[in-house]
């Protein structure tokens, strides 16, 4: 009775049917009764709709049992590699959809309108008693510990945990425990008696490059101190610690705002003004799973046109201290032990986590034109954070491009846009990246210069603008980390990096960084340095454009015993009249064939030195102070003018008769196709 039909066997006329001239025929009453009979039957008994011989059309209302896993299991299993087509409609997952070797050569592509979602729906709704204007709801499922809820959406909008104060935070020169549990002391205004042990009030913090989030375990109203179970990080620690409360029942003050009480496994909401009665509630969903599909030892799979929505993510019962890019926080779609899948015109929003997460074994994995916004953790994740002695669980070869990545770290502040960790060969290019508290795209995972298997990754014509804000320190536009010999970073534009204390870098090789190439980089208006080098070896820096950044272009933190960097036919503009900043003493450093320019009245400073001082020590021999004649210095990705002396003096592109050098820096094709949208 569950029959699939190929296209022919649908349109066909029966075989009693006599066709005539003129396009017309004639057939008995009877007979056209049982066509009507007949074509009804295969709309409503078949719920795998053919539309042509390779393809299958499946609606919300046709799964089998309900379940998309159950319809495409049954699907591969008629035709190994079928086409799936997905009919507008909701299509809710209660279960992460698995797809594996029987699944090799599928392609699951969406229609406009179809959408996938990970969330359960919460429609009873009672009022709390005590409290005018909030609303409870049990959850229809025990809970574990692990997935308590972190992300609630009332009508596809994402709604606020509450929190004390609102927005912003609270601040103590206390220095937290780094040798046991936190005893937090609360100053007298900050201090609330209506706090109980058990309720699931949590701390969380700030603390330069990331922070914490931790369940209280101890209240002590005597001496106003909250008892945190994990210890802080030394080197962490700020002059002033950054806090604030949330997930309290007192917290709730805005429309909107809800919080998860763990006792009860109820969440507790003050709706909109107008959702009115309980009754007139619009539905409120919870995202509960922790992925929302895994790829996983799977070949040539293909994802396409899909919309992924609302999806949970795994948080320690207790708490956590973050950790650099959110490392341990895994994604929405993973791919696992999976060779030669594609992701493609795809949305993935309202995530806990990562949205996209490339583990163990993958390679020659592509993401293309997807849209990746509303993101707990970061973007894209690429690779382990553990190196892996066997060559067949190390990930590379991968490519993500053509993608859009918007508003993440929405609960994990440090997460990353792109992030590659112990991974090789793979290409990260024409990707905008944008509206986040933290990196854009790093590289790398090892703190000195222990050999690792990041090398040969390829970053290139991205456009990184708008991150960091008054949360985080220690950022970069583009973030390297380690020995990386054959990674280049090319043609990307990067502008408007914000930053707490310090830190908001363009450019950015941190600990370890060798080998690496950063050429034909805009980088525009960060608030710290346009590049920035903590320590490293024989990283060249060539033909970058470095303008208006903060405290005046270039940054370099330590002087060690080797070559730190070449940095040579740069041009670096600024107001500051300061082009170098921090440490130049020693000699293990070359730059030349540069020029510097500014708005600043002379004598311009090399860190400590004047420009002939400077040159007397043997840098700069060839460089040049002149204006190199920008067309828009506000736009400076648009190039310089045609007699600009970048062009005679620094030999960039000397062949072009009339040279636009920049025209293709950043993204070289449309960010998200029409079918992501």
């Amino acid at each position: 009775m569950w029959q699939r039909l190929s296209a022919t066997q649908v349109v066909s006329a029966p075989k009693n049917t006599r066709v005539l001239e003129g396009s017309r025929y004639q057939t008995p009453v009877s007979d056209i009764c049982q066509i009507l009979v007949t074509l009804l039957a295969i709309a409503v008994l078949t719920p795998l709709e053919s539309l042509a011989a390779d393809a299958s059309r499946i609606s919300p209302e046709g799964l089998v049992e309900g379940s998309l896993q159950k319809t495409i299991d049954r699907i591969v299993a008629k035709e190994p590699g079928a086409t799936i087509i997905l009919s507008p409609g909701e299509y809710r997952l209660d279960k992460t959809l698995k797809l594996t070797a029987k699944h090799n050569g599928m392609t699951l592509r969406g229609s406009p309108g179809s959408i996938i979602r990970g969330s359960i729906s919460l429609h009873d709704w009672k009022p709390v008693a005590g409290h005018d204007g909030l609303w409870q709801a049990t959850l229809p499922m025990p809970v574990p510990a692990h997935l308590s809820p972190r992300l609630i959406f009332h009508d596809g909008k994402l709604l606020a945990r509450a929190r004390t104060p609102d927005a912003g935070w609270l601040e103590t020169e206390q220095t937290l425990q780094t040798n046991g549990p936190i005893q937090l002391e609360i100053p007298q205004e900050h201090w609330n008696s209506a706090w109980q042990e058990g309720s699931g009030l949590v701390v969380r913090a700030v603390q330069k490059w990331a922070g914490f989030e931790q369940v209280v375990t101890g209240i002590d109203t005597r001496q106003r101190t909250l008892t945190l179970p994990l210890a802080a990080i030394g080197h962490r620690q700020e002059k002033k610690n950054r806090f604030w409360f949330e997930n309290s029942l007192t917290d709730i003050n805005r429309e909107g705002e809800w919080i998860y009480r763990p006792a009860e496994n109820a969440i507790l909401w003050k709706p909109l003004a107008q959702a009115g009665s309980s009754s007139a509630i619009p539905r409120v969903d919870v995202s509960l799973l922790e992925a929302l599909v895994v790829v996983d030892h799977a070949e040539n799979v293909t994802l396409e046109g899909l919309d992924f929505r609302e999806c949970g993510s795994s948080f320690s019962a207790q708490g956590e201290i973050d950790v650099q890019a959110a490392a341990k926080r895994r994604g929405a779609i993973q791919f696992r032990w999976a060779r030669h899948c594609t992701l493609k015109n795809s949305t993935v929003s309202l995530v806990a986590g990562y949205g996209v997460d490339l583990q163990t074994g993958s390679n020659s994995i592509r993401i293309e034109n997807c849209r990746l916004h509303n993101l707990g953790a970061g973007g894209i994740r690429i690779g382990e954070a553990v190196i892996a002695p066997e060559s067949e669980k190390q990930v590379s070869r991968n490519i993500v491009s053509g993608c859009q990545i918007s508003r993440y770290g929405n609960i994990d502040f440090g997460a990353v846009g792109v992030i590659v960790f112990q991974s090789s060969e793979n290409r990260i290019s024409d990707n905008t990246i944008f509206d986040a508290p933290y990196s854009g795209i790093s590289v790398g995972w090892t703190w000195g210069y222990k050999e690792s298997p990041c090398h040969h990754n390829i970053v290139e014509h991205n456009h990184i603008h708008h991150l960091g804000s008054d949360l985080l320190s220690d950022m970069g536009g583009v973030y390297l980390l380690g020995p990386q010999p054959g990674t280049i970073v090319r043609k990307n534009l990067i502008h408007d990096l914000k930053c707490h204390e310090y830190g908001a870098w363009g450019l950015y090789t941190d600990e370890g960084s060798t080998g690496i190439l950063l050429e034909e980089n805009v980088v525009a208006r960060c608030m710290k340095a346009g590049f920035h080098q903590h320590y490293g070896k024989d990283n060249i820096i060539r033909r970058n454009l470095i303008v208006d950044c903060g405290e005046g272009g270039v940054r370099r933190s330590k002087e060690e015993e080797h070559n730190s960097f070449t940095f040579e036919q740069n041009v670096v503009v600024n107001t500051t009249g300061h082009f170098l900043h921090s440490n130049w003493k020693n000699r293990n450093v070359q730059l030349n064939k540069n020029l510097y320019f500014s708005n600043a009245p002379q004598p311009w400073r090399w860190g400590m030195w004047k420009w002939a001082a400077w040159q007397e020590l043997g840098y700069d021999k060839d460089s040049l102070l002149a204006d190199p004649l920008l067309v828009d210095r506000s736009q400076p990705q648009q190039g310089f003018q045609i007699n600009s002396p970048v062009y005679r003096e620094l030999g960039w592109w000397p062949d072009r008769s009339q040279p636009r050098p920049l025209a293709d820096t950043g993204p070289r094709s449309a960010v998200v196709s029409s079918a992501s949208q």
